[in-house]
């Protein structure tokens, strides 16, 4: 699963916006929509609070 991938899948199962996701992780909605279109590569801090909040929520997703 590419980070793409894992990005859509935190975003579909709590399903929020791309707006919302960002206002959760602490970026920009343009960047989240970059990283799903597989256009840029989250930063290690991003990823880091994408992975803190998909295991706050009980998503099971690996950037690995």
């Amino acid at each position: 699963m590419t980070v793409a991938e894992v990005i859509k899948k935190i975003r579909w199962e709590m399903r929020l916006s791309q707006q919302a996701l960002a206002d959760e992780i602490g970026c920009t909605q343009t960047a989240i929509s970059a990283y799903e279109l597989g256009q840029r590569e989250p930063v290690y801090r991003i990823l880091k609070r994408l992975d803190q909040y998909a295991k706050k929520n009980n998503i099971k997703v690996s950037f690995l």
